[in-house]
């Protein structure tokens, strides 16, 4: 670990205590998990679902379902971050509250803004969790970490404290596993899986 990653990591630690002794005075606890997580960046880097689209230079077009933006921003390290999570997700994801996708030439990228009516579907190779006990698809350390929340068609999975890289990283491989994703929108960012519907 290079001496500018040990220090982030220092001060993310700091940080980590200082938000324990705020309980109570929640604008500051939130100021503290958005920082965090995004020194989690240089230090998960094998995680991309942390990375910034807007960074990204995105092209305005229209297509036959309507309006949209496409971008082969091939150098640009935000580009290889969502590259290499649409990878992981089959080539579609939503982000940010936007819809991505990969063109079949497999470098050019679109999105639009998501319908979750449409989007939210769990894939056909999706194992859902059952409602009644999603907290066991998770080691006891871990899903004492969380809150679970039936949403419709899907287990809302928020943290109730800071997760760190290597805990954000064993979650999302589980959630990833029962067919799940990671929802980057901000402040209400969430891990979500399937419900088992039958």
């Amino acid at each position: 670990m290079s001496s500018v990653d040990e220090k982030i990591k220092q001060l993310g630690e700091v940080l980590a205590r200082l938000r324990d002794g705020l309980q109570g005075l929640q604008p500051a606890i939130e100021a503290i998990d958005a920082f965090l997580n995004y020194l989690g960046k240089p230090l998960d880097p094998e995680h991309p679902e942390i990375y910034d689209p807007e960074k990204i230079s995105w092209d305005k077009t229209q297509g036959a379902k309507g309006p949209f933006e496409k971008t082969d921003d091939v150098n640009n390290a935000e580009y290889k971050a969502l590259r290499k999570d649409l990878a992981e997700h089959n080539g579609k994801l939503t982000h940010g509250g936007l819809f991505y996708w990969v063109f079949e030439n497999g470098v050019t990228i679109g999105r639009k803004k998501a319908q979750y009516d449409k989007q939210r579907q769990p894939t056909e190779t999706a194992k859902p969790a059952s409602v009644a006990a999603p907290r066991d698809i998770f080691p006891k350390e871990l899903a004492d970490m969380l809150t679970f929340e039936e949403s419709g068609e899907w287990i809302i999975i928020k943290p109730r404290q800071f997760l760190g890289s290597e805990n954000f990283a064993k979650i999302a491989a589980i959630v990833r596993d029962a067919g799940g994703e990671y929802v980057s929108v901000g402040k209400e960012s969430h891990f979500r899986i399937p419900r088992k519907t039958s």
